[in-house]
């Protein structure tokens, strides 16, 4: 997406929250990773698609796996917008999974800036950072700020490093919690 795409998009969500769009209390209802239909998201969310999706004739194609930013439902199809700030359409009872901003635009990088991309991402007060191993076609990462504790984790692809980086702080903060 474009600078000039993205702010207009920002403007619009900001421009949708002030007229009462968005129910942004509903959003912390729906926790990150959890499958929903698209229907049950709060407006003003980003999204994974999960499942087969119908598009109406002549509208932009959506994969399964693309990140996409979630604006309404309208009638039977969504209001979304993808990585080139398109206008896309998901039909209302399509399976996605929340993600947020930062994975949103990692996901959407083009392949060859994605193998020399250096990551570090904020996540419930940790940091982690990540590299992209050509030799074994994966990306490496490590929390960055629990010295000496060494926690790591992999992925094939960007989101699959966000939820392996999600998780692994998930566990380590469980593992501190219970004292171990």
């Amino acid at each position: 997406m474009t600078e000039e795409q993205e702010k207009a998009l920002e403007e619009m969500v900001r421009e949708n929250q002030e007229m009462g769009l968005y129910d942004l209390g509903k959003a912390g209802s729906k926790p990150q990773g959890d499958t929903v239909e698209l229907h049950k998201v709060p407006n003003g969310t980003y999204v994974r698609v999960l499942g087969e999706n119908d598009v109406p004739v002549d509208a932009p194609e959506i994969k399964i796996g693309d990140v996409i930013f979630f604006d309404h439902i309208d009638g039977m199809y969504s209001f979304c917008r993808n990585k080139e700030g398109q206008i896309v359409h998901l039909v209302a009872w399509a399976e996605v999974e929340i993600v947020d901003k930062g994975e949103f635009d990692a996901a959407n990088m083009p392949k060859e800036e994605q193998a020399n991309l250096k990551v570090s991402v904020p996540y419930k007060g940790h940091t982690g950072t990540a590299t992209f191993d050509k030799e074994a076609e994966e990306y490496h990462g490590r929390l960055v700020d629990i010295e000496p504790d060494v926690v790591t984790f992999v992925g094939k692809t960007i989101p699959e490093l966000v939820r392996a980086f999600h998780d692994s702080v998930d566990e380590y903060l469980d593992f501190c919690e219970a004292g171990e």
